[in-house]
């Protein structure tokens, strides 16, 4: 082969050499030998030949198989053969028994996939003396069968059975007296079926072999199988075993030894097998052949797929074909067996065939036991020829030949082929640069007679050459005929767009302007359109309203010219036009080009709004001096657009810019100015709006004020004195935690607080920081859990309304545990000397003693102070009432256990003195720096000679009679006596009043009883005599329980906790609730205190009980429910703008609710110019209001406020809730434009009589927003009236149409106004008058139109001309 171009050839290129095989190989000499263990084969043979072939090179390979009744029971394996070595050895999985004749076959392929089959026995299964293949001692046989004693058994071994027929099995060999028999179920193969495991091991008990399905017991040599249901698919064997038998002949006996043997099975087939399939050249359908000498034929399908346990590979026994010239005939070739193979290259067909004809081809499968399958006949038509090609039909590309679509390219070429024997099967169309070289789109597969090339498939072509389509038909017999297009231009480009400008017709030499005054028409001119691969063939011309729009003058073509002046067009003020020019070469590719347009503009710009600040909401307030941002929105110009704007900054009482003088600007939106403003007086924004046809608009801002400085503190950050301090900063609750502050800013107030609350020792946040309004000032942090000893750092930080921010902090330390109890610094007797005695600690000296004590600490918040008292009795303080000693940090010394502390001593001076071999109670208890009160301990001294005091240990009796003692081990008692309880009804002594308390501080606690407690950690009480009747209290126990119970009951383990604390004659308490517990949620409890009017004789007086309630007022998120800004107090609408200067009416319905068992809420209602202030107005509301109407408020037009309401229970706990705001809105809306049309332009006439319709834009509301439109149809442009049809609101719709009938020859006006969010209305515009005109007109003399379209601008002469002949029209 060698490629030529015209002329010119390359060198010839030679082909590698191939070989043509037409005829299976051919065995050779070989042989095959079974060794010994009956599972070795070794095979002996020369290579396969192939003839007309040089030596072995196009052999294959090689496969090996065992077969059985001519069909193979292992799959083929292959037989790898070395060439130094012709012997092969072949490992079976299982040894051949010599009870079926197995050949040995051998199957070679050659390079062609070309195969022959060659077999040899293994076994000479024809050897009679001695013979090699024997029957099986057990055969399967169908039954019922009979045989007599020592008959003969004349039929085969059976290895295939139905599921219907009966199975038995003969052993006529056997002299055994007795058998035992059993059918069993295959258990595996080893690879075919006549080697099943059961065979390798036959059962000596086959009847409880666990695959048995059927058994017994039988003397006779056969056995029918009843009533066996046998499965398809399945192989069985009958398996038999006979134990050691003595026979007893006449002239001998003979032994026969036990005996167990099955046979080797027969398989149960299912179904019939199914119909196949049957292709030829490898198609399925019906087909074509282009050859009359061969075609290969396959199949498939024809197996029954249920039987899994079979001797061979398949339940197919052997294949046949045959070829006939009708549907079931076998005329041509009769049936041919082709074995076990499912394909054939069918040959010899040479005078057989003949083109043009159908034939038809038949398949069939025979299994094993005679059945067969047969496939439906697959027709079959010989075609020599090609399609033929047809001249005549044209090969249709593009436009005149010429691909020009960018997007892709359709090519058909319908009815150029033609195939009326064989029928067009599919075509391959490519694209070339030659008649016969697809170089450019290579063959592509096409099932119809068009296709579309891509962009892609295209892009390897060029533009401005020629190129040829190619065309292939091929046939339902793949035969091909070939064919080609006259040369395709391709141009897919459109001309290279020139440049347009409108002109004035009025200028000479005009260049292009933008806006016009007058309306004489359109004019513009064009240049610089060309195309680089063909030509500009023609311009159309067009104007519209957009660029490439044609809605006031469609496309109008104007031939070659470069000029244009469009008169007697209906032109509207405001309205841009754009002149649109097409220019198209000649594959129809257009460009259009579009002038930049011109626009009448009469009318000043439209005023928009001035925001101050950076962000999107106006801002009153401004932190910087320095520099200046605001933004611009709202301002246009319908009509002309804006050219730039003016600024400048002026004080609130000016006229005009006095502070930053005039700045000229074209930013359109946000404007950044860098310099030196005043502060502390109030300032506005002036801008200066210029349109490009040079009319001005001035707008002024809001007014605005500098404030850089931050809020001012008035009262530092603490925690509350009022609220769970005992001591000032420090905290006796872990749960809840009280602040206040008082910051104020009297220029721009305080918008906002972020508080935050984190650990002094470890730095971690405790509290992360929220936003608070700015109107509070305190704060609750709820639900902690604070550690004792810790220190807490409060931060606040206050932002005024210009973002200046005031930050502090404040610590508070925590410590809810009481002190630890220590003991009186007394000399001891013991073995054990634990040093706390000092030298004078404990003596005396008529009334003056000195009293040493050591061991009481607290590990949180230290020892502050300690209060003593003496007397004769349990708590009594006639020798020393109670007196408080501060605590030393050195004592007067130290014990040997230094962790008792340092040893305190003081000197006191009894009321009385002191008498020796008398005896006094010391009473001490600690209180630590937090304020909370050790228990009390009490030692008994005895007054001794030496003038020293000595310790007591063994006491006389108890104190009291629950057996309060002072020898008894600490907080223990001794063996006490029967109290005197009285019941508060029965009690005649002082009667005591027991408060719940839950604010208190060192300031004090509260003097009314609380309904709840917002702490869980903590109960407080404080009581009084409320009536004298009697004897006094002498000393007071505390404790607490639920409320529900009479006694302490639901805090205290009365088991192994104390119930009852000493407070001696104190009036109030702080309970602290054991570390790790916590108060229940919303149980009350109550405050038991025990007074005692003797030591046997007390009473239990008790709280009324409080709630604990830690939660915050509970905000309903309901759809609906909130905090609104209404319009009276009856309105039940939240409104978003107001038209009073003066009041407004706040609500807030079911927006917040409490525990039904607390207390209601008290509100605090306020206004302010940000979420959560009240710079303009507040106010105090009782509870059970739910709406207040403030009056003599002053608000500024245009600004937006906000109502907030915030929720107080009796312990301060607050929430706030804001509404989402009003703004007062005294101002109507600004005009607009109003047009006659439906699509915001204006037209003269129209001849619709059935619609209406007018549109508008542009009205603009400064304080609110545009809510809906109103329109109507009047008669007149007098504003006053709406005489054809009354005003319809159309929401927000900026147009609207009216259904006729509308009368010939009247005119009509639209009005159309704004409505705004206040319900204030703009003034009412009116369009210009639309006149109905439903008549063509007449024509009375022709008009030349040539004349209307001129290159250059007609004279005043024929101007003069034209308007004549035009009257004359007319």
């Amino acid at each position: 082969m060698k490629l030529c171009h015209g002329e010119v050839c390359s060198e010839v290129e030679t082909a590698p050499d191939f070989v043509v095989l037409h005829t299976s190989p051919v065995a050779g000499a070989w042989s095959v030998n079974l060794e010994a263990d009956n599972q070795t084969i070794t095979v002996q043979m020369d290579e396969f030949k192939q003839l007309g072939s040089a030596g072995s090179s196009v052999i294959s390979g090689y496969q090996w198989s065992l077969q059985h009744d001519g069909a193979n029971i292992v799959q083929w394996t292959e037989l790898k053969l070395d060439s130094s070595n012709s012997t092969k050895s072949v490992s079976l999985p299982w040894p051949l028994k010599s009870t079926k004749c197995i050949p040995f076959a051998i199957r070679c392929f050659n390079k062609a996939g070309l195969s022959t089959v060659d077999s040899r026995e293994l076994r000479d299964c024809s050897a009679y003396d001695p013979k090699l293949i024997s029957n099986p001692n057990v055969m399967d046989a169908i039954g019922p069968v009979k045989l007599e004693k020592n008959d003969q058994w004349m039929v085969d071994d059976v290895d295939y059975s139905n599921s219907s027929a009966r199975l038995a099995a003969v052993w006529p060999q056997l002299r055994y007296l007795n058998y035992e028999w059993a059918v069993l179920a295959a258990s595996g193969t080893g690879g075919s079926g006549y080697y099943d495991r059961i065979l390798l091991e036959p059962p000596k008990r086959p009847t409880s072999h666990a695959n048995a399905i059927a058994g017994g017991f039988t003397r006779d040599e056969f056995v029918n199988v009843p009533g066996a249901q046998l499965q398809p698919g399945t192989r069985y064997h009958v398996c038999i075993h006979a134990n050691e038998t003595l026979l007893q002949f006449e002239k001998f006996t003979q032994l026969l030894p036990e005996l167990s043997e099955c046979s080797d099975g027969v398989t149960v087939l299912g179904d019939v097998a199914t119909e196949g399939r049957i292709a030829v050249n490898g198609r399925f359908a019906n087909q074509m052949l282009s050859s009359v000498t061969e075609f290969l034929l396959e199949w498939s399908g024809f197996e029954s797929g249920t039987s899994t346990d079979m001797p061979h590979v398949t339940d197919i026994k052997y294949y046949e074909y045959c070829i006939g010239s009708f549907a079931s005939g076998c005329d041509l070739i009769d049936w041919k067996n082709v074995g076990g193979a499912r394909s054939v290259i069918v040959s010899q067909l040479k005078g057989v065939l003949q083109e043009g004809h159908v034939y038809f081809v038949s398949v069939r499968a025979v299994d094993f036991i005679g059945r067969e399958s047969r496939s439906k006949p697959r027709s079959i038509r010989v075609v020599l020829h090609g399609p033929k090609s047809n001249h005549s039909a044209a090969i249709s590309v593009g436009l005149r030949h010429v691909i020009s679509n960018s997007n892709g390219q359709e090519v058909c070429w319908n009815g150029r082929f033609s195939d009326p024997v064989a029928g067009i099967r599919r075509y391959w169309v490519g694209l070339g640069s030659s008649p016969g070289r697809p170089d450019v789109i290579p063959y592509t597969e096409s099932d119809g007679e068009c296709v579309w090339w891509t962009t892609k498939q295209l892009s390897y072509s060029r533009d401005g050459q020629h190129y040829w389509v190619l065309l292939r038909a091929e046939n339902f017999a793949g035969l091909i005929s070939s064919d080609h297009s006259k040369p395709v231009l391709v141009d897919r480009s459109p001309p290279v767009a020139g440049s347009v400008i409108d002109i004035d017709p009025t200028v000479s030499n005009s260049t292009d302007c933008n806006f016009r005054f007058n309306m004489d028409g359109i004019s513009a001119k064009w240049t610089d359109f060309h195309d680089p691969h063909s030509h500009v063939r023609d311009y159309s011309v067009a104007i519209g309203s957009c660029p490439g729009c044609q809605d006031v003058m469609p496309y109008l073509h104007v031939g070659v010219r470069h000029s244009i002046k469009i008169d007697h067009l209906r032109l509207q003020p405001g309205q841009r036009y754009f002149v649109n020019v097409k220019g198209c070469n000649a594959g129809d590719l257009c460009s259009v080009a579009s002038s930049d347009g011109v626009i009448l503009d009469s009318t000043p710009p439209l005023n928009g709004i001035i925001l101050i600040g950076s962000s999107d909401a106006n801002q009153q307030y401004l932190r910087s001096s320095s520099s200046l941002e605001f933004s611009l929105y709202g301002f246009n110009d319908p009509e002309s657009d804006i050219a730039y704007h003016r600024w400048g900054v002026g004080r609130e009482e000016s006229d005009s810019p006095d502070v930053i003088a005039w700045i000229k600007t074209f930013e359109r939106k946000f404007v950044r100015h860098y310099g030196s403003l005043p502060t502390g007086i109030r300032l506005k924004v002036f801008v200066e709006t210029v349109n490009k046809a040079g009319l001005t608009t001035l707008t002024e801002s809001s007014k605005f004020l500098i404030d850089d400085t931050p809020p001012e503190i008035e009262t530092a950050l603490s925690a509350s004195e009022t609220f769970g301090q005992i001591e000032p900063n420090w905290l006796v609750l872990d749960d809840i935690m009280v602040v206040e502050w008082s910051v104020f800013d009297k220029e721009s107030g305080i918008k906002e607080h972020w508080i935050s609350l984190s650990n002094h020792d470890n730095g971690r946040v405790t509290f992360e920081p929220v936003k608070i309004p700015g109107l509070l000032s305190n704060f609750t942090f709820g639900d902690l859990d604070l550690k004792d000893g810790a220190n807490y750092t409060v931060h606040l930080v206050s932002c005024n309304l210009a973002d200046a921010c005031t930050r502090q902090t404040a610590s508070v330390a925590v410590d809810t545990s009481p002190p630890i109890t220590g003991h009186v610094a007394a000399e001891t007797e013991s073995a054990v000397q634990l040093g706390r005695h000092i030298e004078d600690g404990l003596t005396w000296d008529g009334n003056e003693v000195n009293i040493s004590w050591v061991g009481f600490h607290d590990p949180h918040s230290g020892i502050n102070r300690y209060t003593i008292q003496m007397g004769t009795t349990w708590f009594g303080s006639e020798l020393l009432s109670v007196t408080e000693v501060p605590h030393s940090d050195e004592g007067v010394g130290l014990p040997l256990n230094p962790h008792e502390g340092p040893i305190q001593m003081a000197s006191f001076e009894l009321k009385r003195s002191l008498t020796e071999g008398t005896s006094l109670i010391v009473h001490i208890v600690a209180v630590n720096k937090a304020g909370l009160h050790s228990q009390p301990v009490q030692a008994a001294l005895s007054v001794l000679e030496s003038g020293h005091l000595w310790l007591l240990r063994r006491c006389a009796g108890a104190a009291t009679c629950y057996g309060h003692c002072s020898c008894a081990p600490q907080h223990q008692t001794c063996r006490g006596t029967e109290c005197r309880a009285v019941d508060v009804v029965d009690n005649v002594d002082n009667e005591v009043e027991v408060l719940d308390v839950s604010a208190f501080g060192p300031r004090g606690e509260s003097q009314t009883d609380a309904k709840t407690t917002p702490t869980r950690s903590l109960l407080a009480a404080t009581w009084r005599v409320r009536r004298a009747m009697g004897r006094p209290p002498v000393r007071y126990e505390v404790s607490a329980g639920l409320a529900e119970y009479n006694e302490p009951k639901g805090i205290y383990d009365a088991v192994h906790e104390r119930v009852w604390h000493d407070v001696g004659l104190r009036t109030f308490l702080a309970l602290n609730i054991t570390a790790g517990r916590r108060l229940n949620v919303f149980r009350s409890y109550k405050v038991f205190v025990r007074a005692w009017f003797d030591h046997n004789t007390h009473v239990v007086f008790s709280s009324d009980g409080v709630l604990v309630n830690p939660t915050f007022p509970r905000v309903n998120r309901h759809y609906g429910v909130g905090v609104k800004d209404l319009l009276s107090p009856d309105s039940r609408r939240d409104t978003d703008f107001i038209t009073s200067t003066d009041s407004l009416t706040v609500g807030w319905r079911n927006k917040f609710t409490s525990l039904n068992e607390a207390p209601p809420l008290s509100f605090r209602v306020s206004i302010g110019s940000e979420i959560g202030m009240d710079d303009v107005a507040n106010v105090l509301m009782p509870p059970g209001n739910f709406t207040y109407t403030f009056n003599e408020l002053q608000l500024e037009p245009g600004k937006r406020y906000f109502s907030t309401v915030t929720a107080l229970d009796e312990n301060g706990l607050s929430v706030s809730v804001s509404s989402d705001g009003f703004v007062l809105d005294l101002d109507n809306p600004s005009t607009g434009l109003v047009f006659n049309s439906n699509d915001h332009s204006n037209s003269k006439y129209s001849s619709d009589q059935t619609t209406l319709s007018c549109s508008w834009h542009s009205f603009f509301d400064r304080e609110s927003y545009i809510k809906s439109y109103s329109a109507c149809i009047t008669s007149s442009n007098d504003a006053s009236k709406c005489d054809i049809a009354d005003w319809k609101n159309v929401k927000f719709e900026q147009r609207a149409t009216w259904k006729g009938p509308w009368h010939h020859g009247s005119t009509y006006f639209c009005r159309a106004k704004a409505v705004d969010a206040a319900n204030r209305s703009s003034e009412a515009i009116t369009s210009p008058g639309v006149t109905i005109d439903t008549t063509p007109a007449i024509a009375a003399t022709a008009l030349d139109t040539g004349r209307l379209m001129s290159v250059t601008r007609a004279s005043k002469k024929e101007r003069s001309d034209l308007r004549a002949q035009r009257h004359s029209a007319t």
